[in-house]
């Protein structure tokens, strides 16, 4: 009987739970899984639908495919008829489905943080359709290789919560006060992406794309004669270089009429004084994962001060741009798509709506501690803030939520919410490095792989450690 379901395991795991009656397999749009005391390997390709079953919520499924609409405008350019493909997305869906409720699937184990491509929405879509707990990996700022903590979610991302199974003999305590340590020593945090400086420059990346559009075009001339079929969900097509163009020319120009609306300090200072506490957003650095879908509701900032107006908040908003909206090509993800997000009609947006943009150097200083609250949507600040016994307001869902100091949007700015009781602000940072200790240690698995970083370890220690503490989550799950 299979009970759990591994997409697009790594090879490692794929060697140690071939021929496992309890587990099966997804990769490459099939589905392989074996009978109880039997080798033979039953492999089912996921297309069209023959038949639909009565059972299927299909409007359930359309309204999750409408709410994954920003990860569609992140990763297609372009396919070949709109409408058409996203009928054939929620007939593979209405498919996967139904096939998981047939072979009896109850948990689904992903290999990444969270969904944040095409085909992985999908999956999760088909999982909630049929009810299915969906495990997520989540990439952790604790651990020289950022430890993996088991995350489950049922129907949305708001449901999510950390899994809870002990399944390692390791504390993160010691992980959990360096980090802390580390942000009270101004640094930024470890695993951080190290942005190279050639990175930030428009016409680098201007040049990344010409020899991207290079190669496409030698490949197609190699593979003139070649007819490669492609499966239905995989007829759709990035954005062409002439569009990736105009997506980092309009980055640019976005950024110039940011940096020419910028206060100093001195001007925050007679704001403070002139109308006491304000809230400072700290924007995130998009498209990323972090916004959508862990944003879940909030997704766009403009979404987040829209909320804040309606709570009845009437005073100055302050904005911080992430630094790396400079960013114009990285070698881990390519041409950066901040284009998307980012447009001079964005920060008209914001003006129209009260908002005041300041230097990406502003730092919360301790001056500012009883007078500013930090807003995000999933933002490392909420939960560096936490550990040193600091409030943040978070709109969206971190995988941090429940830790002591991180309220939502609600509790921030209703009538009597945090933003109005600044003495309420600070409070035991002890008691988040509790909360933390309490829901990582003897909880999180040894990160080998290189979720989130991409680098496997080298390390046969790690590797073992790995593979125990990954099966010990598959026996707890069965």
């Amino acid at each position: 009987m299979n009970n759990i379901l591994l997409i697009e395991p790594y090879d490692i795991l794929l060697d140690k739970y071939r021929n496992n009656n309890n587990v099966a397999i997804y990769s490459d749009k099939v589905i392989r899984c074996w009978e109880k005391d039997k080798k033979n390997q039953t492999s089912i390709n996921i297309s069209y639908p023959s038949e639909i079953n009565k059972g299927i919520d299909v409007e359930t499924a359309k309204s999750k495919v409408e709410w994954w609409m920003p990860i569609w405008f992140r990763w297609i350019g372009e396919v070949d008829d709109y409408e058409i493909y996203r009928k054939s997305c929620l007939l593979y869906i209405i498919n996967l489905s139904q096939t998981l409720i047939k072979i009896n699937i109850k948990n689904a184990i992903f290999f990444t943080s969270v969904s944040h491509h095409i085909e992985y929405s999908f999956i999760e879509v088909a999982c909630q359709i049929a009810g299915i707990k969906q495990i997520y990996l989540y990439s952790t700022s604790f651990g020289s290789n950022a430890k993996l903590l088991p995350l489950v979610q049922h129907q949305s991302i708001q449901d999510r919560k950390v899994l809870g199974f002990d399944i390692s003999q390791n504390s993160a305590l010691a992980e959990i006060i360096k980090y802390r340590d580390n942000f009270l020593s101004n640094k930024p945090p470890i695993h951080n992406e190290k942005v190279d400086v050639m990175g930030r420059s428009y016409y680098y990346a201007a040049l990344q794309i010409f020899k991207i559009s290079m190669k496409k075009i030698i490949k197609k001339v190699l593979r003139y004669k070649v007819d490669k079929v492609k499966h239905f969900i995989d007829r759709r097509f990035d954005y062409n270089s002439r569009s990736l163009l105009k997506i980092i020319s309009k980055q640019n120009n976005s950024l110039a009429y940011y940096q020419s609306k910028i206060v100093d300090n001195s001007y925050v200072d007679k704001l403070i004084t002139d109308e006491g506490t304000l809230p400072i957003i700290f924007a995130h650095y998009q498209p990323e994962a972090t916004t959508f879908p862990e944003g879940g509701d909030y997704s766009n900032h403009v979404d987040v001060v829209i909320k804040i107006r309606q709570m009845g908040y009437r005073g100055v908003i302050l904005y911080k741009e992430h630094p790396a909206s400079w960013l114009y090509y990285s070698k881990i993800t390519g041409v950066s798509r901040v284009g998307l997000y980012r447009s001079q009609e964005y920060y008209k947006q914001l003006e129209a709506l009260g908002c005041i943009f300041l230097k990406t150097s502003f730092r919360l200083t301790e001056r500012y501690i009883n007078n500013l609250l930090p807003v995000t949507i999933t933002g490392s600040i909420g939960l560096e803030r936490s550990v040193i016994g600091l409030s943040t307001c978070c709109a969206g869902e971190p995988w941090y939520k429940g830790v002591p100091g991180v309220c939502s949007i609600y509790d921030a700015f209703k009538e009597d919410g945090v933003f109005y009781k600044p003495q309420c602000w600070q409070f035991d940072g002890d008691l988040s490095v509790k909360w933390l200790d309490e829901n990582i240690s003897y909880r999180a698995i040894n990160n080998y792989v290189g979720i989130g970083s991409g680098i496997t370890s080298s390390s046969e220690v790690d590797k073992n450690e790995f593979l125990i503490e990954f099966n010990n989550m598959v026996e707890k799950l069965r």
